[in-house]
C-alpha cells in the first residue's frame, strides 16, 4: 500500500487556564471614613512583598490622620491571586472618669468622646484641650485600654484649679464704664468661697457700685448649702437713686445640666428722698437653671434657661411684690461654621417704685447711651446667627429683637438689631457689638466693648 494514500487524523487538546493581570482586593473591618480608593483599586497583582509594602503604606495614612489604634489584622493571597485584609479599626466602646469629688465628675463623659464612633487620637486631643479651657481643669489625662472586641476604652482622670480669678471692663450705656473683678477658691458649687466686686467710671451724679460675698458647703449627695450677700448702690441722673443690702442662706439642688436652689433672706433698702429712709424686704428666692453652656465643647450646641422668683413684703410700698426674671437661649447648627439662635429675656414687677425696677438698657443689652428708663414688665424675644470664623474661639453673630416693655405704665415696643464678634480662649475673652434701633432716629446707634482676663 502506498503511504501516501493513507489518512492521518491528527487531534489536537487545548487547556485554557486563567491569567490573573491583577488582584482584586477586599477589605473587612474598616469603620473610620478613610479613603483608601487608591490602594484597594490599583491594577497591581499582589506577591507577597507588595502585599507588605501597601499594609505598610495603609497603616501609615490611617495613623498620620490620627487613627493611631488602627492595625491590619491579616492579610492574606488566595489561590486565585486575589487579596483579602482584615482590618482592626476600633470604635470607642467606653468612657471612664475618675475625679476626686462630684463637681469634677460632671464633666459629661460624651464631652471627651461620643462612643461608638471611630477612635481618634488627634480629635482626643482636641477634646482635652477644650475641656481644660471649659472647665478651668488643671490636668486631664487619658489612658487607651482594649475591651474584648478590640474597641478603645478611654479612660480619664481629671482635676480642676481651686484658685480662680477674672478681671473684666465693658462699656454701659448708663454708666459709660464698669470693671469688675472677682476672686474664687475651692470646688464651684461643692467646697466654694467666691468674692466680686465691680464700680463703675463715673462717680458722680451716675454711678454704679456693687459688692458680692458667696460660699457654697457640701451637703448630702447633690444637695449643697449656700450663702450670699450682696451690696448694690446705683445712681441715675435723678431718675433713681438707692442702695439695697441682701443676704440670703438657702440650699441647691445640682444635677449635671440643670440646678434648683431656695434660699429665705432679708434685703435692707434706702431710697433718696423716700418718706422712709430705711426698710426691708423678707422674703424667698428661687432659682431654677439648666444650662449646658459649659459642658459644651462646641458653643453651637448650647442651651440656657435661667428663672429667677422672688417673693416678699416691700415695707415701702406696703405689698406683697413678686419679681422675676427669665433668660433662654438655644443653639441649632446648621453647618460646621454655621448655626442659628432663638433666645428670650423676661423681666416682671408688680412693684411701682422705679427704683424697684430694672433698666432697660444694660450691658445684656447696650441699645440706647443715656437712657434712663426703667421697666415693670419686659418681654423681649430674638433670633439670630452664628457664624465661627476661626476654631470655633472667634465667633460672628447677629441678633434681632421685637419686643414689648412696660415704663410707667406706658407699653412700648422695641425692634432692635446686635450685630457682634467675640473672641474667647481659656484666659482672654472679647466682645464688641454694633446695637441699632427702631425706637428713636436711625442714625443713633451704640458700640459696646467688653474685654477680661480669667487667671
Amino acid at each position: 500500500m502506498n503511504w501516501l494514500s493513507k489518512k492521518i487524523i491528527v487531534t489536537c487538546l487545548f487547556i485554557f487556564t486563567p491569567c490573573y493581570l491583577f488582584s482584586m482586593i477586599t477589605v473587612k473591618g474598616k469603620v473610620s471614613d478613610v479613603n483608601i480608593d487608591k490602594f484597594i483599586n490599583s491594577d497591581k497583582k499582589y506577591d507577597e512583598q507588595e502585599l507588605r509594602k501597601l499594609c505598610v503604606e495603609i497603616t501609615d495614612l490611617y495613623h498620620s490622620l490620627g487613627y493611631s489604634a488602627f492595625y491590619i489584622k491579616k492579610a492574606t493571597i488566595k489561590k486565585n491571586g486575589d487579596v483579602e485584609m482584615e482590618f482592626i479599626d476600633p470604635i470607642v466602646s467606653e468612657v471612664k472618669i475618675h475625679c476626686r469629688n462630684r463637681t469634677e465628675c460632671l464633666v459629661p463623659a460624651e464631652d471627651i468622646y461620643k462612643t461608638g464612633s471611630p477612635f481618634n487620637e488627634k480629635i482626643l486631643q482636641q477634646k482635652i484641650n477644650g475641656l481644660k479651657d471649659l472647665y478651668r481643669l488643671k490636668k486631664v489625662s487619658a489612658k487607651l485600654l482594649r475591651d474584648e472586641s478590640e474597641n478603645i476604652i478611654i479612660d480619664v482622670t481629671v482635676e480642676k484649679k481651686l484658685f480662680n480669678s477674672q478681671i473684666f471692663i465693658f462699656s454701659h450705656p448708663v454708666y459709660d464704664f464698669i470693671s469688675s473683678i472677682s476672686i474664687g477658691y475651692g470646688e464651684e458649687k461643692s467646697e466654694y468661697i467666691h468674692l466680686a466686686a465691680s464700680a463703675s467710671s463715673n462717680q458722680d451724679e451716675i454711678f454704679y457700685k456693687s459688692a458680692a460675698f458667696s460660699f457654697y458647703k457640701a451637703g448630702y449627695e447633690n444637695l449643697k448649702f449656700f450663702g450670699d450677700s450682696e451690696i448694690i448702690q446705683q445712681r441715675g441722673n435723678g431718675y433713681f437713686d438707692n442702695l439695697f443690702v441682701s443676704a440670703f442662706m438657702g440650699s441647691e439642688y445640682i444635677a449635671q445640666y440643670f440646678s434648683f436652689s431656695f434660699a429665705p433672706g432679708i434685703t435692707y433698702a434706702t431710697i433718696k428722698d423716700s418718706e422712709e429712709k430705711g426698710f426691708s424686704f423678707s422674703g424667698v428666692k428661687l432659682n431654677f437653671t439648666y444650662s449646658d453652656e459649659f459642658s459644651r465643647i462646641d458653643p453651637f450646641e448650647m442651651k440656657v434657661l435661667m428663672i429667677d422668683f422672688f417673693s416678699g413684703w416691700n415695707s415701702l410700698e406696703g405689698i406683697f411684690s413678686v419679681k422675676e426674671k427669665l433668660y433662654g437661649e438655644i443653639r441649632y447648627p446648621i453647618y460646621d461654621v454655621t448655626a442659628l439662635t432663638f433666645g428670650i429675656m423676661s423681666y416682671g414687677t408688680n412693684e411701682n417704685n422705679p427704683n424697684f425696677h430694672q433698666l432697660l438698657f444694660t450691658e445684656n443689652f447696650p441699645v440706647i447711651a443715656n437712657d434712663y428708663t426703667t421697666v415693670q414688665f419686659l418681654f423681649i424675644p430674638y433670633w439670630g446667627f452664628l457664624f465661627d470664623l476661626y476654631n470655633r474661639k472667634l465667633l460672628l453673630g447677629g441678633k434681632f429683637f421685637h419686643g414689648i416693655y412696660f415704663s410707667q405704665l406706658n407699653e412700648n415696643y422695641i425692634n432692635c438689631t446686635s450685630i457682634y464678634l467675640t473672641f474667647k480662649s481659656s484666659d482672654i475673652i472679647l466682645e464688641v457689638s454694633y446695637n441699632d434701633n427702631s425706637i428713636k432716629e436711625l442714625e443713633e446707634f451704640y458700640i459696646y466693648f467688653k474685654a477680661g482676663v480669667v487667671f
